[in-house]
């Protein structure tokens, strides 16, 4: 955590976040846990580490490392697959974050945005 930074107390996180830490996390390595999420400083973020790291305190170092250095790259690997098609939205909670018909959703995100009416 970044000095002067303003922590938030864990109970502010949304209610899924603090959940799944609960759930997967043993109830010693909660301060760690949240001392990294509070160095990724977004819900999204922290939604994008957790989720890859199903419990584990070794893949979640890892991923909040990842998104220490690029969030970016943390936000392509929880959200996206291989062939970049977004399968996940992590702005979303936990559970909603399913991304419906990601194929058609991908298409209608490429496609350029048309004008009505006639062009000249």
């Amino acid at each position: 955590m970044n000095a002067g930074s303003k922590s938030r107390s864990f109970e502010n996180y949304p209610r899924d976040i603090v959940d799944r830490v609960i759930d997967e996390y043993p109830a010693d390595a909660i301060g760690q846990v949240h001392l990294w999420l509070e160095d990724l400083a977004s819900d999204r973020l922290s939604r994008c580490a957790l989720f890859p790291a199903a419990g584990s305190l070794k893949k979640l170092e890892e991923e909040v490392a990842l998104g220490r250095t690029d969030y970016r790259d943390l936000i392509v690997a929880a959200d996206y697959d291989r062939f970049l098609i977004q399968l996940r939205d992590f702005n979303r909670p936990f559970g909603e974050e399913a991304v419906p018909n990601p194929l058609e959703f991908q298409m209608r995100r490429s496609q350029p945005n048309k004008r009505s009416g006639p062009t000249t």
